[in-house]
């Protein structure tokens, strides 16, 4: 797994959204993810994708013709392929760019029902979502905040984030995005 944030990284974060919840009485969550899924199964379907197609061959070709040895190969194909140096990298790069956003988005999800658990239903929640593999950003306020902030005003917090994080500069850019949340959110 990719390591994005260094311990003092984190240390501003967490100082930048103690601040932020210091001036509101809100819970701000900011959750960074390298990426939303393994995405391993699609590897795997595509190893056994690829096994059929051998097995078709072996067959029409009469070379083998008894099933349990063509299941076999496809099994072991199926499992062995995501092993294969390189195989994963372009099995991703093969796939259609709605699944990542499919995938990230119910990460995202995922983490605000986590970041509302244990909160009373009457307290401000904002989750700010980061997939770095997805090139997903996503801001979910719960429904205390869409009442009184609509979710045009998070806009421009979303396209300055984008701006950073393709500056290289995605601590700052998290920073800077808390403590807009916390003047939105006064």
């Amino acid at each position: 797994m990719v390591k994005l944030l260094t311990s003092k990284d984190k240390q501003l974060i967490s100082e930048a959204t103690q601040k932020a919840e210091a001036k509101t009485n809100a819970h701000i969550v900011t959750v960074i993810l390298p990426a939303s899924d393994t995405y391993s199964h699609y590897v795997m379907l595509c190893g056994f994708v690829l096994a059929s197609l051998i097995d078709i061959y072996l067959w029409n070709a009469k070379i083998i013709t008894q099933f349990p040895i063509l299941l076999c190969i496809q099994l072991l194909t199926a499992v062995l392929f995501p092993l294969i140096p390189g195989m994963k990298s372009l099995t991703l790069k093969l796939l259609p760019k709605k699944i990542y956003q499919h995938r990230a988005a119910q990460m995202a999800a995922e983490k605000r029902l986590s970041a509302s658990k244990g909160v009373n239903s009457s307290k401000p929640v904002l989750l700010i979502f980061i997939s770095m593999a997805e090139h997903y950003i996503h801001i979910f306020p719960n429904s205390v905040i869409r009442d009184k902030v609509p979710d045009k005003n998070w806009e421009h917090m979303v396209h300055q984030l984008i701006n950073s994080i393709r500056s290289n500069n995605l601590v700052g850019g998290c920073v800077q995005a808390i403590e807009q949340s916390s003047e939105l959110l006064i």
